[in-house]
C-alpha cells in the first residue's frame, strides 16, 4: 500500500475532499483498507458503549484519517499496520464520555487480554506509548518519551503524533476541531474532509 514520494510531494497542497479521495485511484488503497478493518467481525463487542462518541463510528473515522495520514506521509507498511490497530482499538478502554486520562492506559490491557496486540516487544512498546498517550496532553507526553528506549524515540513520537491528529480531526463530532493543534502539516489538509466523512459515518 501507498505512492511514496508522489503522494508526499503533494501533502503539503490544497485540502482534500471526500469526494476526490472515493474517486481518486491514487487512493484507492487508503479505500480498500478502510472498507476491509471497517467490517471486523464482532467490532462492536469490544466496547462498553459502542454507539457513544468514543464508539464504533468514531473509531471508523479515527481509522479513516489515520491511513489518511499514512498515506500522505508515505509511512511505511509496519508503521501502517501498527497505526490501524491503535486507530481502531484507542477507546475501548473507556466506560464514559467524559474528560479522562486513563482510558488509554486501559484500552492497551484490554488490547493485550484480547491478544490484540502485537506480540513483537519493540512493536508492542510503541503501540502501548501511542495508546496510552493519545488522551494525554503534548508536554507531558513529550517528558515521559524520555523513557522509551533512545532508538526508539523519534519512531514512537512520528506515530503517536499521527494518531493523536487522526483522533483530533474528530473533535468535529463535538465541532472542537482548531487546525492548529494540529502536529503534522499533512493533517491540516484533512480538516474539510472530517466534516464530510462525519455525515457519512
Amino acid at each position: 500500500m501507498g505512492n511514496g514520494h508522489g503522494l508526499a510531494a503533494m501533502s503539503l497542497a490544497s485540502p482534500l475532499t471526500l469526494r476526490e479521495v472515493m474517486g481518486g485511484p491514487e487512493w484507492l488503497p487508503v479505500v480498500r483498507s478502510y472498507e476491509q478493518y471497517s467490517q471486523l467481525a464482532g467490532f462492536d463487542s469490544y466496547f462498553e458503549r459502542p454507539r457513544s462518541i468514543h464508539g464504533v463510528k468514531h473509531a471508523w473515522r479515527v481509522l479513516f484519517h489515520t491511513l489518511m495520514i499514512c498515506e500522505l506521509c508515505a509511512l511505511p507498511a509496519p508503521d501502517r499496520e501498527l497505526l490501524i490497530s491503535a486507530a481502531l482499538y484507542h477507546d475501548i478502554g473507556r466506560d464514559n464520555d467524559g474528560l479522562c486520562y486513563v482510558h488509554g492506559k486501559r484500552s492497551v490491557e484490554k488490547m493485550a487480554a484480547l491478544n490484540l496486540a502485537p506480540t513483537d516487544p519493540t512493536d508492542f512498546a510503541a503501540l502501548k506509548f501511542m495508546v496510552t498517550y493519545h488522551c494525554i496532553d503534548d508536554h507531558q507526553a513529550k517528558a515521559d518519551l524520555a523513557k522509551v528506549d533512545a532508538g526508539a524515540r523519534e519512531r514512537t513520537w512520528r506515530l503517536c503524533s499521527v494518531l493523536k491528529d487522526a483522533d483530533g480531526l474528530d473533535r468535529v463530532r463535538i465541532n472542537d476541531l482548531d487546525v492548529k493543534y494540529l502536529r503534522n502539516p499533512q493533517s491540516t489538509r484533512l480538516a474539510g474532509l472530517a466534516w464530510e466523512l462525519l455525515k457519512q459515518i
